[in-house]
């Protein structure tokens, strides 16, 4: 899927972490602004939670210069465009709410939790705790666990 989508800046993912990535989509829906003043947010709970394997995936159908106007922002986390709506048609049961547009990959890239955890004090405490258990159960949660 990602080598149909723009990279605005991507970054190597350290080989200690290949057992879960964190997945956040920006839709074109309302203010862009606002929702790219989130990625300093962003920045602050990835530095404080040594979270390093993560992408945003940007819908820029209706972004003028949105590359430029992304690099502004001094993100240094993969970032890539999404300017032909592709990442919400392969993907529509989560682009559709934006309560799914972040979720949490295991290292088979299957979702284990959805929800944002910016604004969301234990949302983030589960995710915590999630990427800990991958973390400790090498990518892959016990069944028991799911």
């Amino acid at each position: 899927m990602l080598d149909t989508l723009v990279p605005v800046h991507t970054v190597p993912i350290p080989e200690d972490t290949p057992c879960f990535r964190l997945v956040s989509y920006f839709d074109a829906a309302g203010c862009t602004s606002c929702k790219l003043k989130e990625l300093y947010i962003w920045r602050r709970l990835l530095t404080s939670d040594s979270i390093s394997s993560c992408l945003f995936v940007f819908n820029t159908s209706r972004m003028e210069y949105p590359a430029q106007t992304l690099s502004t922002y001094r993100f240094d986390y993969p970032m890539y465009l999404d300017s032909s709506e592709m990442f919400a048609r392969r993907y529509p049961q989560l682009t559709r709410r934006p309560e799914f547009h972040t979720f949490l990959l295991d290292r088979n890239n299957r979702v284990v939790l959805v929800g944002s955890p910016i604004g969301n004090p234990k949302m983030r405490e589960l995710y915590k705790a999630t990427i800990a258990r991958l973390r400790a159960y090498g990518g892959v949660l016990p069944a028991s666990q799911r």
